[in-house]
């Protein structure tokens, strides 16, 4: 029997444990050490790609085959009124997919946002979620999650050729994560906070490619392989974002905020020594930044950033039932008046006179 005969037959006897749950464990082990056979020429009579589907076709439900071994072991029927046994199982199972699906969000904004503390936050506040409901599913073993019926769909999605032909991309997605772990490091070594997520993309690297492969023989790595890939998911979507606000920005020429620029400042206009407004120009400091700040326009829906640059005058945008743009500007100013240079005063020596005396007389 290969692989995919023998977890089918697992994945079968685990759901007919877990419907016996009510009855001493050496006797539920002992029925089961009795129907083991059965199911294995069972899966060998349907082939090497026997699933759990086959399994469920040929014998029933795991449910039904186990309410059969009641009956033929005079045993009580199955308690009413189970539902209370997945409620553990299954908040570990969803406080786990939640605090993955936040992870994602934090790894994101720290490729985005160039921010390694918003991931290290995260993975303090969702890690502790995760660790949480991990330590509830390894004390009380996998077999109660596993009969989870969300998990038991999944698990059924998986058995069609396309998720076999998924499940055999599992290996080379815990390599690839890996790398975007190492890829995500170097692309936030632009931030000066770069140290404190080198650490964490290390150990997310190391661990995923340890806990990735042994997921298919201990359901419990899951608690370590979903928010690892979460935060893998994250930081690739934050790439293009991250990439775009770095063209945007123009990091080889950063743009530099004037004292003061903190918001407050809208548009900026020029005026000439005699106080003629000057119609387009453009600012930048002393060594050749740009100074941008964000301007407006009229879209659409009515008034909508124009991005950030450092030509200005910038559009003046009213929206009073409709949206107009003007570059005029709104007011004059008086430019204060420099005192008049002094002019120097040059002295000019007389030039020295000559006495002629007269000739003697003949």
């Amino acid at each position: 029997m290969n692989a995919i005969a023998t977890r089918a037959t697992h994945e079968y006897l685990t759901r007919v444990r877990t419907s016996l749950a009510d009855i001493p464990g050496t006797e539920v082990d002992d029925l089961l050490d009795d129907v083991r056979p059965h199911l294995a020429d069972i899966a060998a009579e349907i082939g090497p790609d026997c699933t759990l589907r086959d399994m469920i076709g040929r014998l029933g439900t795991p449910e039904q085959y186990a309410a059969e071994l009641r009956s033929a072991g005079d045993y009580p029927p199955a308690p009413t009124g189970t539902t209370n046994v997945s409620r553990r199982p299954r908040l570990a199972l969803w406080s786990m997919l939640i605090a993955s699906f936040a992870l994602m969000w934090f790894a994101l904004i720290a490729i985005v946002d160039g921010a390694a503390e918003a991931l290290f936050v995260g993975i303090l506040l969702c890690g502790t979620v995760i660790g949480f409901s991990a330590v509830s599913v390894v004390r009380r073993g996998t077999g109660a999650f596993e009969e989870l019926p969300e998990v038991v769909w999944l698990r059924e999605s998986y058995d069609s050729p396309t998720g076999r032909y998924l499940k055999s991309l599992a290996p080379g997605w815990w390599i690839g994560a890996a790398f975007i772990f190492v890829g995500a490091a170097l692309f936030l070594t632009r931030h000066s906070d770069a140290a404190l997520a080198l650490p964490i993309f290390a150990a997310s690297a190391g661990l995923i490619i340890f806990a990735g492969p042994r997921v298919g023989t201990n359901r419990a790595w899951l608690w370590a392989t979903v928010p690892l890939s979460a935060i893998a998911i994250g930081s690739v979507l934050g790439v293009p974002e991250a990439m775009t606000d770095y063209a945007r920005t123009d990091y080889r020429q950063p743009a530099v905020l004037m004292p003061g620029m903190n918001g407050d400042v809208t548009n900026i206009y020029g005026f000439t020594p005699d106080g003629k407004p000057i119609p387009d120009f453009y600012l930048v400091d002393q060594d050749g930044h740009p100074i941008n700040i964000n301007g407006a326009k009229c879209g659409q829906y009515g008034m909508e950033s124009a991005g950030t640059d450092n030509h200005f005058p910038k559009n003046t945008v009213t929206d009073e039932g409709q949206c107009k743009e003007s570059r005029e500007t709104p007011f004059t100013v008086a430019i204060p008046q420099s005192a008049a240079p002094t002019t120097s005063t040059t002295t000019t020596t007389p030039a020295p006179t000559t006495t002629v005396e007269p000739a003697p007389a003949p």
